[in-house]
């Protein structure tokens, strides 16, 4: 029987059969609303949605790391499979992500949704122990991960093979984003489109250096009449308005440590940090919160595919659920 690894992320997700290469698509589908039923997913949903009009509409699958609705869910992931030249798991074992976060309501419904597609097994790890594992961490002597994705940050501490503490917030890049459109929109009535804000992040913010003198020419379109207009806009401005949430993803981390035992802080002070998901392309997130934490941080070598390379080499023996679940 095949092993399946699936990490379902707010904006991508990522699934995995055996040593298979990874589909990568979309967490987006088009919902046809009067049958109630997924039409398509990924870029073939932006198409479809927009030629089908009023009779369908474009649905985000992942809300903050975990599902928006376990019928989108089925649909999507059943559409997932045919583009893997699969009709379902095939009585397979798959193993997920599912965040410290999820309750147990969505846990029982998240497998019960794989199981109506053919799982005879789901086994469940947390975003951060499965970064861990993805980078030969000792989850055993303990292990420090931060796991900063679309929607959601996961910060845990591993020992003995499971996660010993962990904390999680339902906040991530989507909020750093957020917060340079909203200074946009406030102070110089620009309008961009998400993906600006994710180049103006990358390219022009170092979150280390909020008072550094960077600045830089941003194109988009005038609030008022939606006609094309630039600014310039200083990169001091834009970290500051992401303080609210760096400091949070700092706080959480830092909570981690200091609800551990003085054991586990010893061997974390040796080991430092790992830094996963998509937050560790932020330039100067690293370098913040190695002075934040005054621990080494190190940048996951895959920083998006951490988690699905975890859930790849986990081990198939059952933990709790603090690592992972069996069914």
């Amino acid at each position: 029987m095949s092993t399946f690894a699936l990490d379902l992320g707010s904006r991508t997700t990522r699934l995995a059969r055996d040593s298979d290469p990874p589909l990568l698509i979309d967490s987006v589908a088009a919902v046809d609303l009067d049958r109630d039923r997924v039409i398509a997913i990924g870029d073939e949903a932006r198409t479809e949605a927009l030629r089908v009009g009023a009779r369908a509409c474009l649905v985000s699958v992942v809300d903050h790391g975990t599902p928006r609705s376990a019928r989108t869910l089925e649909g999507f992931l059943a559409q997932a499979l045919r583009a893997l030249g699969l009709r379902s798991f095939g009585r397979g074992t798959v193993r997920i992500a599912v965040p410290q976060l999820a309750t147990t309501v969505e846990r029982r419904a998240l497998v019960r949704v794989l199981e109506n597609l053919g799982a005879a097994s789901v086994r469940t790890l947390a975003p951060s122990l499965a970064a861990l594992r993805a980078h030969d961490a000792d989850v055993d002597a303990g292990a420090f991960c931060l796991v900063v994705g679309e929607g959601y940050t996961e910060s845990g501490i591993a020992a003995l093979g499971s996660l010993c503490e962990s904390a999680g917030a339902k906040l991530g890049l989507s909020a750093l984003r957020q917060a340079i459109r909203e200074v946009l929109w406030s102070s110089y009535e620009l309008v961009v489109s998400d993906h600006v804000a994710h180049e103006i992040l990358v390219e022009l913010c170092d979150v280390a250096q909020p008072t550094a003198p960077t600045r830089a020419r941003v194109w988009g379109r005038r609030r008022d009449d939606g006609s094309s207009a630039s600014v310039v806009i200083e990169a001091a401005e834009l970290v500051a308005a992401m303080e609210p949430t760096l400091r949070a993803i700092e706080s959480l981390t830092r909570s981690v440590l200091q609800r551990a035992s003085a054991q586990l802080v010893a061997d974390v002070a040796e080991s430092g940090l790992l830094l996963a998901g998509g937050g560790a392309l932020v330039p100067g997130l690293a370098q913040r919160l190695a002075t934040a934490l005054r621990l080494d941080v190190r940048r996951a070598h895959d920083p998006l595919g951490s988690v699905l390379g975890g859930l790849r080499v986990a081990s198939t023996r059952p933990r709790h659920d603090a690592a992972g679940a069996t069914r």
